[in-house]
């Protein structure tokens, strides 16, 4: 009997648990089908240069993150959706620790998530510069909202 109780127990604790991920949508589509975008930046430059690499940047993107059923306002990112020139995959340098973010005098380090660029900014940045170094050489792109 006590056997049995456990079992039950278990079973409805499984059957109860959240089976989704909180994650960044992968385009801006997706973003704008799920009510998460927030809004699109464009840069004076489309191409990124590292480490003998040239990457296009195919969306930027300030989203909320979400799952299958919700959108978290709490958290806000903002997406870079790069291609490597060479596969023409999706694709982001390996090193992203040598990217940083600039809005509003304020700077930003960006963690990976897979294959994207991704930085939390704040909600109401309407323009910042993406600061990197391409074998010692400084390189900045700036981005204005769309």
């Amino acid at each position: 009997m006590k056997n049995l109780f456990l079992i039950i127990v278990l079973v409805f604790n499984f059957s109860c648990m959240k089976d989704t991920f909180i994650v960044n949508p992968r385009s801006v589509k997706e973003a704008k089908e799920t009510n998460a975008f927030i809004k699109e930046f464009v840069g004076d430059n489309s191409i990124i240069s590292f480490n003998n690499k040239e990457y296009f940047i195919e969306e930027v993107y300030l989203t909320y993150k979400i799952d299958s059923k919700n959108v978290y306002k709490q958290a806000v990112n903002l997406v870079f959706k790069l291609k490597d020139q060479s596969t023409k995959e999706i694709n982001c340098p390996e090193d992203y620790t040598k990217f940083t973010i600039i809005a509003d005098k304020e700077k930003y380090d960006f963690g990976n998530n897979s294959g994207y660029l991704v930085s939390s900014i704040p909600e109401k940045t309407i323009s910042f510069q993406l600061v990197y170094f391409d074998n010692g050489v400084e390189k900045i792109i700036n981005f204005k909202e769309k």
